[in-house]
């Protein structure tokens, strides 16, 4: 992805393959032997953060990620990936500096990331699903909801997370278990050899971002 002067958003075409990524990659500059600096080391990092974040991760996902990055952090990010001027950067540095709450300012940049790869719609209900989940500690609306058919009667937990794409691997899951990250119906399971039986649904939770309603 091409750099592009700051306000003015790319024009994307069929032919623009990986050109919706969040941000340009830094392999072409690592590859020239080009000598950085501090700060040019410094927004490599951002940069490959960020890098292949595209349409392939959700509004949610997105939006969660964004939301998690420091308030220091936040104005790189705001420098390097958003279309604002550097008029409009500075205006909210002033807004924080008199008061405003960063957390307000990281949802604009959210918005703004979620809009562009997305559309606004998407991003305003991230921004919804997220108040809901995180300060109201609820958990998100639209959920999505699957269907899995087991060869028996159970089976272990970490392998159903695994073949319905909540984690990657039947290891990363039992992971997720010893460091209590998953829940069914907000119950916190710890139990790495868990087993869950057919003829059941409940909503499981990995981490703080992954919801699905599965029924068995």
């Amino acid at each position: 992805m091409s750099s592009y002067p700051r306000g003015q958003a790319p024009a994307m075409n069929d032919d623009d393959e990986g050109d919706d990524d969040w941000s340009s990659s830094a392999e072409g500059r690592r590859e020239s032997g080009t000598s950085a600096t501090a700060a040019e080391a410094a927004n490599e990092d951002i940069e490959l953060a960020a890098d292949g974040q595209s349409q392939d991760e959700s509004p949610n996902e997105m939006f969660g990620k964004i939301m998690s990055i420091s308030d220091e952090l936040m104005w790189r990010w705001f420098e390097l990936l958003s279309f604002r001027s550097i008029d409009e950067i500075k205006a909210l540095k002033a807004d924080q500096a008199r008061g405003k709450n960063p957390r307000d300012i990281k949802i604009d940049l959210a918005k703004e990331l979620i809009a562009r790869f997305h559309d606004e719609q998407s991003a305003n209900l991230a921004e919804e699903n997220f108040i809901n989940q995180f300060q109201k500690k609820n958990i998100p609306d639209n959920i999505e909801e699957i269907s899995f058919s087991m060869s028996g009667d159970s089976m272990p937990l970490a392998n159903l997370l695994k073949e319905c794409g909540m984690t990657s691997s039947t290891s990363e899951a039992m992971r997720m278990i010893e460091q209590g990250a998953v829940r069914v119906d907000e119950k916190k399971i710890i139990d790495t050899k868990h087993i869950v039986s057919s003829n059941t649904s409940a909503i499981y939770q990995v981490g703080k971002r992954k919801f699905k309603k599965i029924t068995l």
